[in-house]
């Protein structure tokens, strides 16, 4: 992964500091620079000049001055520099266009566990900076229920990736990409794909549904095996990556199973392509594992996807 420069994107909330471990290692692994950005998306024009302009101005000078040193004492306890910058405006439009303008080669961002009634309605930063951007999106879960604490400093491993496959060319692409990535942090890749097969079958000549037999579903299991060793030996002919099955209600399901069957630290996975089929994978499933994955998930966009 060439990711010279790596933005941690951050609302400064006490949460988001569950970031900034992850964020550390990779700086260390990929050799990287690292900015911090922060985007103050309240526009004073809308607020009283009078009454309520400075008092936000003061408050906001106040809370970034602890979250900043905190920031930093984050980072120096790993030994990690950092450069800091705060913008103004959309925070997905300033983070895309920041990233360009920088030479970003990895944006960083939390996805909070509780976003609130109108992010979960429109979206958070994070979902939408994953549809704008042509950068990999490294997408850190957030447990906004568990304390404001320090990262602790026995430093991050991520030891095991995951891709999930649906046996297409963008797939094979992100198996690639994996597998440079996992030689900088000295991991080893598991390719997985989601089987969702229905519980009923309907029935030939009467309405309804019946359950499904085991025959069945043990010579598609067999058929998607073949496919699955076929798939991997040409996207990665020289590459050492493991491949499993694994047969689920849904692909979602499937995936986060498989992920804490391995013990998955990261899991890597293309976004949106062309396509229907493309789009029901790449796109939903994507969004999916990036809202509700327990571990990290590294978004990898077609634009990136290109190189590989």
């Amino acid at each position: 992964m060439n990711a010279a420069n790596i933005l941690l994107a951050t609302d400064l909330s006490g949460p988001a500091r569950q970031c900034h471990a992850l964020t550390a290692a990779l700086v260390k692994a990929l050799g990287a620079r690292l900015t911090v950005l922060h985007v103050d998306d309240v526009a004073p024009e809308s607020l009283d000049p009078v009454t309520e302009l400075h008092a936000y101005l003061d408050m906001l000078s106040s809370f970034r001055r602890l979250r900043v040193e905190q920031l930093d004492g984050d980072l120096a306890r790993v030994g990690v520099d950092f450069r800091f910058m705060i913008e103004r405006g959309k925070p997905e439009r300033v983070i895309d266009s920041y990233s360009r303008e920088h030479d970003i080669g990895l944006i960083v961002m939390g996805q909070h566990s509780h976003p609130g009634p109108l992010k979960k309605l429109l979206g958070s930063t994070t979902q939408r900076v994953i549809h704008l951007s042509d950068l990999p999106v490294l997408v850190v879960p957030i447990d906004d229920d568990a304390p404001d604490d320090a990262p602790s400093l026995h430093p991050v491993r991520l030891s095991t990736l995951l891709v999930p496959t649906d046996m297409t060319d963008a797939c094979g692409r992100a198996l690639r990409a994996a597998l440079d990535l996992a030689t900088h942090l000295g991991a080893e890749v598991h390719a997985a794909h989601a089987l969702g097969l229905p519980s009923f079958v309907p029935l030939v000549a009467e309405e309804g549904f019946a359950p499904a037999t085991e025959e069945p579903l043990a010579e598609r299991e067999a058929h998607y095996r073949e496919l699955l060793a076929a798939h991997l030996n040409r996207a990665v002919p020289h590459g050492s990556v493991r491949g499993s099955l694994v047969v689920a209600d849904t692909a979602v399901a499937g995936i986060l199973k498989e992920a804490q069957r391995i013990a998955a630290d990261l899991i890597v996975v293309p976004s949106t392509g062309k396509g229907a089929m493309a789009r029901f994978f790449l796109g939903s499933v994507t969004e999916a594992l990036a809202k509700h994955a327990k571990v990290p998930v590294m978004v990898l966009p077609p634009a990136y996807l290109a190189a590989w």
